[in-house]
């Protein structure tokens, strides 16, 4: 919509450190589906899905606060 840059959302290149692990851990394809998979077998699957509802919001206030801090520091410039 704005056009293209280095801050392009699809371009997973300049991901740093948090990023990486909150896709490996959160994403789809992460750590998560697997442990699903255990609770559901060990008849964990209640305490699993407050852990999943903890660390998604975890990954959620993270990207919030990564976002506000990037467009206040693009507002500086």
């Amino acid at each position: 919509m704005f056009g293209s840059d280095a801050s392009d959302v699809s371009s997973k290149k300049n991901y740093g450190i948090k990023e990486k692990i909150a896709l490996n851990i959160a994403g789809p394809a992460g750590l998560m589906n697997p442990l699903m998979l255990i609770a559901y077998f060990t008849g964990t699957l209640s305490k699993y899905l407050v852990f999943y509802s903890i660390v998604q919001t975890a990954v959620g206030m993270l990207t919030i606060f990564s976002t506000f801090r990037s467009v206040l520091s693009d507002e500086a410039k």
